[in-house]
């Protein structure tokens, strides 16, 4: 099984001020935002992050419907799944610096 560097431990370590825990959030929800190459072709976006929550959006357009006219239900699972992975990052910013790698 391949390991891969932490992308975000690597921001996180990046953007915290020497001594201290505090993370640019913003700049950290940007890494977070552009790292999954399928979240950008699709458009959907993180538009807050902070240490309690996050939020995503995605544009609503022909390609993301379903037969019935509504939004398909994989695209609405992405945007769950992209503003999980935000609130997850924004939560644990001062500790994931601990995570090396990913397996």
């Amino acid at each position: 099984m391949a390991t891969h560097a932490n992308p975000i431990a690597t921001a996180v370590a990046r953007l915290t001020a020497s001594g201290t825990d505090e993370t640019d959030l913003e700049h950290l929800r940007s890494v977070v935002d552009t790292m999954v190459p399928f979240n950008n072709f699709v458009g959907v976006r993180i538009t807050e992050l902070t240490r309690d929550h996050a939020v995503a959006e995605l544009p609503v357009r022909d390609e993301l419907m379903n037969h019935f006219g509504t939004v398909h239900a994989g695209a609405l699972f992405l945007v769950a799944e992209v503003a999980g992975a935000g609130a997850f990052s924004g939560a644990m910013a001062p500790r994931i610096r601990q995570v090396e790698r990913f397996v």
